[in-house]
């Protein structure tokens, strides 16, 4: 079986959780693979190149397994965006709203965090995007701290009936493109 095909296999799926009517796609088993998860990071060495990034941001939580792998490769510094009351300090926050939930967003407003974002191009890094909401708030997020989002990173993306319209998804979400290892049609 080749790689692509690996990485499906190990993606599982589970009807009505966390709420009746949602399909949760679980990356649990593909984390058990490590030359899975090596395969996903050099894809995305490869996929994001050209966009040069200076600084990655991982989104709580399984945006932090792969985006401080993928800045750890990259030699780049790494910036969480977490959920609320998670983070000491003054913070930026911002309202996310997801296929099953409606929360925030929030990354510090300090000094370092600034420093690190401030001017630099910016890849945005979680495990499977569906509507984008998660994408679209951390976005709003690193503009507000004077960074350039220059790409997204996922391992799945999922284009729901609703996103299949004339637009593109990547510009329903944000203004940068969308590297991920595996699409699905739901």
């Amino acid at each position: 079986m080749d790689m692509y095909h690996s990485i499906v296999s190990h993606l599982t799926k589970h009807e009505d959780f966390p709420k009746k009517g949602i399909v949760f796609r679980d990356i649990s088993p593909l984390l058990t693979k490590q030359h899975l998860v090596n395969y996903t990071i050099d894809t995305w060495i490869q996929q994001t190149k050209d966009t040069h990034p200076e600084v990655i941001v991982g989104i709580e939580s399984r945006g932090y397994i792969f985006g401080i792998l993928l800045a750890n490769k990259l030699n780049l510094p790494f910036v969480m965006a977490r959920k609320p009351g998670k983070l000491p300090g003054k913070t930026i926050k911002v309202e996310v709203t997801t296929e099953y939930s409606v929360t925030c967003l929030e990354m510090q407003d300090n000094n370092t965090t600034k420093d690190v974002i401030k001017g630099k191009r910016v890849l945005i890094v979680d495990d499977i995007v569906v509507t984008g909401g998660t994408i679209r708030s951390t976005d709003y997020l690193i503009n507000r701290l004077s960074g350039q989002s220059v790409g997204v990173c996922c391992i799945l993306q999922v284009k729901s009936e609703q996103q299949l319209e004339p637009q593109h998804l990547e510009k329903r979400i944000c203004s940068c493109p969308i590297y991920s290892i595996v699409k699905e049609e739901e």
